[in-house]
């Protein structure tokens, strides 16, 4: 996905204002896998309390070799 990005921030290198938008995009595609894998899970059991509900949570386990933190400051250069 990050390589995707790559190369369509590289075809606006041109157009800041476009390059800024793909850039804020990338980020927030890559924040949201994030959240999913690392956050979602506690965030709902958390408002399940709160709410005094009952729901199924699903386990959601985190891929094996996944890097959050090298693919930003690659595309940002």
């Amino acid at each position: 996905m990050n390589w995707v990005f790559g190369l369509i921030i590289d075809k606006f290198r041109d157009d800041k204002v476009k390059a800024r938008i793909i850039i804020f995009a990338m980020l927030l595609a890559n924040l949201s896998i994030i959240f999913v894998f690392k956050y979602l899970t506690f965030t709902l059991k958390n408002i399940e309390i709160i709410a005094h509900k009952n729901w199924t949570i699903p386990n959601i386990a985190l891929p094996i070799g996944i890097s959050f933190l090298h693919s930003k400051p690659y595309l940002m250069l």
